[in-house]
């Protein structure tokens, strides 16, 4: 199994059931991508889904997890990430604050698991 600071697809299993259909379920593993990102400012007192392009992503990925390269700031916090479509990635930012605040630029790590 390789190291998600790889970039690399790290194994692949087959589960069968439990689904109501009985079909097997194929996880090719967990990938790791890098992206670097440059998120808009997210405005007071807002929850708003920005999308990025990540190449590589498949609209079949899900995303475990999105890493910023710093902190965010205090008050805005990620409450959703999905692929949105092929090589695109959407983040939800809250900003619960009456000023705008804006997550950090530089490069994320986005996690899926691939099926």
């Amino acid at each position: 199994m390789k190291n998600l600071g790889e970039d690399a697809i790290c194994g692949q299993l087959t589960i069968t059931g439990p689904d109501s259909t009985g079909e097997a379920i194929t996880l090719k593993g967990f990938k790791q991508y890098k992206a670097n990102l440059t998120p808009a400012a997210s405005l007071t007192a807002t929850a708003v889904e920005q999308t990025f392009t990540v190449d590589g992503l498949s609209a079949d990925d899900t995303v475990l997890s999105v890493i910023p390269p710093s902190a965010l700031p205090a008050n805005l916090a990620i409450v959703g990430q999905r692929v949105t479509a092929a090589n695109t990635l959407g983040i939800t930012f809250i900003n619960p604050t009456a000023g705008s605040l804006t997550a950090p630029t530089g490069q994320w790590k986005v996690r899926v698991l691939r099926s």
